[in-house]
């Protein structure tokens, strides 16, 4: 009878022990990457006015973005850009 007590005490112990373990190896932070924190807005200059050209949006951590202005491949010489 002794024994008995003894061994369920002993596994409650253990699960009771376990539990916290379980609880603390779960990541605080998850990256979420769907999840933006700003744009930036690309403008071109034509005729003398701004105009949108696309927009980037970037989150916590840096990624590689592109961004194809179609018009700019057939003009020649200069582009000026505004982000």
């Amino acid at each position: 009878m002794n024994k008995r007590i003894l061994s369920v005490t002993l596994c409650l112990i253990i699960i009771l022990c376990l539990l916290p373990t379980k609880s603390m190896a779960s990541p605080i932070y998850t990256y979420d990457s769907t999840h933006t924190n700003g744009e930036i807005i690309v403008h071109v200059l034509r005729d003398s006015n701004w105009q949108e050209a696309g927009k980037l949006s970037y989150g916590r951590f840096i990624q590689e973005k592109k961004l194809e202005i179609l018009e700019l491949e057939s003009s020649k010489g200069f582009v000026k850009l505004k982000l």
